[in-house]
């Protein structure tokens, strides 16, 4: 979930009497789109509205204080008293291998996609550089913005 759950779930919650509320979210923040075809925009990701990717990579707890200190909705109003953690992207691959094979995209929240791809930050994958060779193609080059 992108933020506007957490939202809801707190106001919520709030509206009903709670007084803390507490997320445990299974997965980092969001700060790019899937690139795999999952319509995210840049313009959806919660993150994003608080940090930049760099800041978020750099110091996810930076962005778990901000949200935990108001998170807006332009529905929902404003949730206080919410404590929000992310699982660290470092334990995602960790936590993911033990139920999946092969190679897993991560560039949602550490922007290292793993396919062929304008939005690919870093080497593909070796069974993507072989497929590559044997068919004349040429990783894109991503232009910054």
């Amino acid at each position: 979930m992108r933020g506007d759950v957490c939202s809801w779930l707190g106001t919520t919650w709030q509206r009903k009497g709670g007084k803390e509320l507490s997320i445990r979210s299974a997965w980092p923040p969001i700060i790019a789109p899937c690139r795999a075809g999952i319509d995210i925009h840049a313009k959806d990701l919660l993150a994003l509205r608080f940090s930049t990717a760099k800041k978020v990579l750099r110091d996810p707890l930076e962005l778990e204080k901000q949200l935990s200190n108001g998170l807006p909705h332009k529905y929902f109003g404003t949730a206080t008293n919410l404590e929000l953690c992310y699982v660290r992207r470092e334990m995602i691959h960790t936590i993911l291998s033990t139920v999946l094979q092969g190679e897993i995209c991560t560039g949602c929240f550490d922007l290292h996609y793993n396919y062929i791809h304008p939005g690919n930050r870093h080497d593909p994958p070796p069974f993507l550089v072989e497929y590559m060779a044997r068919n004349n193609i040429e990783m894109p080059a991503e232009e910054e913005n």
